[in-house]
């Protein structure tokens, strides 16, 4: 077991009720997950109680040599002071937050700054999402049970709430916040699979817009982000994505989040990508496709289409099932 100490900053969210005041977490030996803004480990102990009893708690654990990791525990810090404010103004507690917005569960739950094996660090608090039910997309995107149980009407009018609930989220963390969330992909949507929700996570990969009200936020960070290259990402990211491998830094914009959003919402209600007709995730490709074609039309035998046309015409039969339903 190891432990981390606390020394400064520790801040819990405005409606959770500490078990106990924190000056030490004993977390597991080894990290279970590791990415490029930090490790995550298990907790030890619980750490809040207006979650149920069985909750594991987890915290990611980010090396404050780093100053990517500085520049996200400070973004994600103002974003939370902005996040409690604005509870204070409308007097939402817990409970009435959590069910205007139920993907903000995902969201930090406390952050601290500390010292682990003699090294100071930054830290991010939350629940450890599968103890509550939830699994990553990334996980199921592909699995036939997820994807055959939208031919069910109930149950596609249940994920449809839950992709609305997560529109009214992204909605509130462009327009209120002024924040972007930069950081859109199937590993940072977790789904419930029984009561069909759906929870954000990887805020510390977004920035603040410049151009928005809150000046003063947005004045502290450049418009840019570090994330992985993924097939939700927006033309402009992809088109610099192409020229890096790994973790890159980009520049984003509000129109950033919108495009990923839109593919992520369109994957999340049929089963695929939008664009997973096309030969290849790059720039080039749907630049191409989007200057001959107005999406989603179909012309088998271009070059930019995946060379096995079963796989085109399924997604047009895709289309056309979806589209009775009149929301495309």
């Amino acid at each position: 077991m190891k432990q981390i100490k606390i020394t400064t900053d520790l801040t819990f969210m405005q409606w959770h009720m500490v078990q106990q005041p924190l000056e030490e977490i004993n977390i597991a030996d080894d990290a279970f997950a590791k990415g490029g803004y930090g490790s995550v480990y298990e907790i030890n102990g619980p750490i809040v109680h207006n979650l149920p009893e069985e909750t594991k708690w987890v915290v990611k654990v980010c090396r404050a040599a780093t100053e990517i990791n500085k520049d996200g525990f400070e973004r994600i810090k103002t974003l939370a002071g902005e996040v409690i404010k604005w509870q204070v103004k409308k007097n939402y507690d817990f409970d009435t937050f959590m069910f205007l917005y139920p993907p903000f569960l995902g969201f930090p739950q406390a952050f601290f700054t500390g010292e682990l094996e003699g090294e100071e660090v930054y830290g991010y608090i939350m629940p450890e999402f599968r103890s509550l039910g939830y699994v990553p997309f990334a996980d199921i995107e592909n699995d036939e049970t997820y994807i055959e149980a939208l031919s069910d009407e109930k149950v596609f009018d249940a994920r449809l709430k839950g992709v609305c609930s997560l529109s009214r989220t992204m909605g509130l963390l462009l327009d209120e916040f002024n924040f972007i969330h930069g950081d859109l992909k199937p590993e940072s949507i977790w789904f419930h699979p029984r009561i069909n929700k759906y929870i954000l996570i990887d805020y510390d990969g977004g920035t603040f817009r410049q151009n928005g009200l809150q000046q003063f936020i947005a004045n502290l960070f450049e418009p840019k982000i570090m994330g992985a290259i993924q097939g939700w990402l927006a033309p402009e990211i992809l088109k610099e994505a192409n020229n890096n491998t790994g973790m890159a830094r980009f520049k984003v914009n509000w129109k950033s989040d919108l495009w990923s959003f839109a593919c992520c919402s369109f994957h999340l209600l049929t089963g695929c990508s939008p664009f997973q007709f096309l030969s290849e995730d790059s720039y080039k490709s749907q630049k191409r496709y989007l200057k001959f074609n107005e999406w989603p039309s179909l012309q088998n035998g271009q070059e930019y289409f995946l060379y096995k046309d079963s796989e085109a015409l399924e997604f047009e039969e895709l289309l056309c099932t979806h589209r009775k339903r009149e929301y495309l």
